[in-house]
């Protein structure tokens, strides 16, 4: 029997967030989750049938922004992205370039003076991607609906969005982040 994971989440976007952890977790991943709102700033995935328990707590960026910023300019990720080089950290995931762009997430400053979106300790891990909030950005096209470009036909250019922007228009950021987590 596969293990139900649950999934602690902050009291906001309720909607919003039941869908991309649905879809992440549930349709691309097959898991069993259960969602949980609470009064909380960042998301934590549970699995109680692990013997450790170890917890993972994710940085929550996007659905932080206040319900009179939400669908606005201010709440779009802010160029140029910051990169992650994951292979410091996880070597040996399957991405297309080591160089992760960041679309919404916060770097930990750790004990050595470097930062980093990976902090461990003896009972969690902490992860600065916003998977959760980047995704939802890249799957509803959320920027399409903020930015008011549009070409002839009235369609979003793909040379304004962010993705092309940023050099990841081809690129599967979302599998990657998946992969990530």
């Amino acid at each position: 029997m596969q293990s139900l994971l649950v999934v602690r989440v902050p009291d906001s976007y309720i909607n919003e967030r039941t869908y991309i952890v649905q879809t992440l977790m549930g349709y691309l991943w097959n898991l069993d989750v259960e969602i949980l709102a609470e009064n909380r700033r960042d998301v934590l995935i549970e699995d109680p049938s692990t013997y450790d328990n170890k917890k993972l707590h994710i940085s929550d960026i996007l659905f932080q922004f206040p319900e009179n910023q939400w669908l606005k300019a201010e709440s779009l990720p802010q160029p140029p992205l910051k990169r992650w080089n994951v292979d410091i950290e996880l070597r040996g995931i399957p991405l297309i370039d080591y160089q992760l762009p960041v679309i919404y997430g916060i770097e930990s400053m750790l004990e050595s003076g470097h930062s980093s979106y990976l902090v461990e300790d003896e009972n969690c891990l902490f992860l600065g991607l916003d998977i959760f909030g980047s995704a939802f950005f890249m799957l509803t096209r959320y920027e399409e609906y903020v930015k008011p470009d549009r070409d002839m036909h009235g369609r979003f250019p793909a040379a304004a969005s962010l993705a092309f922007q940023e050099v990841f228009l081809d690129r599967p950021i979302i599998n990657e982040s998946i992969e990530i987590l």
